[in-house]
């Protein structure tokens, strides 16, 4: 529980430096060097415990990777870019219905009578906070295109966290999320570089340390704490059913 709700910490630092970098980077280019720190983070589990994937897992891992991280990345800080922290913030907090929704649709979890209460006051409080966007004091800057955008990214991150706990049945958490991380970005790497060339390295200390921040803490330690070790921390999904 103290490694998830760190974790969901870690994760909510995200957005504000996420848009202290975007006042001064292109969304695809915060997105590279943010993995690029992500990665970077990453090498020693990569060194001292090298992957061994076989069979369909290299189909599995390959699936996670492109939905973790060019798809969930890019869409979420699109949405991002379109609306404010708050808001995002906010809308991040479907994740936990919607995972346990596809829990128990897709790995037959059961959710108590309360946890079905609880998914449909949050959906309804979701709606009305993405609804009010564009009229609520304080928020004009706030648009429903934003806000539905980084809901839109949950459905990729449903689908990366349970490909991963499928894939953590035979290896390590950690193993799994850096692998994941690199192929990934590998994949987007080479899409950005493709469509927009090189990006510039001219941006001052403070977008720098705004992305460091999101590679290594906001992505790297929240994602290793969330995913945890098969003999250690519980998956997320096991809170809701």
């Amino acid at each position: 529980m103290l490694a998830l709700a760190t974790a969901g910490c870690l994760w909510g630092t995200g957005f504000f430096f996420g848009k202290v970098a975007l006042s001064e980077m292109p969304v695809a280019t915060m997105i590279l060097f943010r993995l690029a720190f992500t990665c970077a983070g990453l090498v020693p589990a990569i060194l001292f415990d090298r992957p061994h994937f076989e069979g369909s897992e290299l189909g599995w891992l390959f699936a996670a990777s492109v939905l973790g991280v060019p798809v969930l990345f890019l869409v979420q800080f699109k949405g991002l870019s379109l609306t404010t922290v708050s808001h995002a913030s906010l809308m991040v907090g479907t994740l936990p219905m919607l995972l346990a929704v596809a829990a128990v649709v897709f790995s037959r979890e059961r959710l108590h009578v309360g946890g079905w209460l609880a998914l449909v006051a949050s959906t309804v409080g979701a709606g009305l906070i993405a609804l009010s966007g564009n009229r609520a004091s304080g928020t004009a800057h706030a648009t429903v295109q934003g806000d539905l955008l980084v809901v839109l990214s949950m459905l990729a991150a449903i689908a990366w966290i349970l490909i991963s706990k499928r894939l953590m049945r035979g290896h390590s958490a950690l193993i799994v999320t850096a692998s994941v991380f690199w192929i990934g970005t590998i994949m987007l790497a080479v899409v950005i570089l493709t469509a927009f060339g090189v990006p510039s390295l001219q941006y001052s200390t403070r977008a720098w340390v705004a992305v460091a921040e999101q590679g290594l803490f906001a992505t790297a330690s929240a994602t290793v704490l969330w995913n945890g070790d098969s003999s250690g921390f519980p998956h997320l999904t096991r809170e809701f059913s």
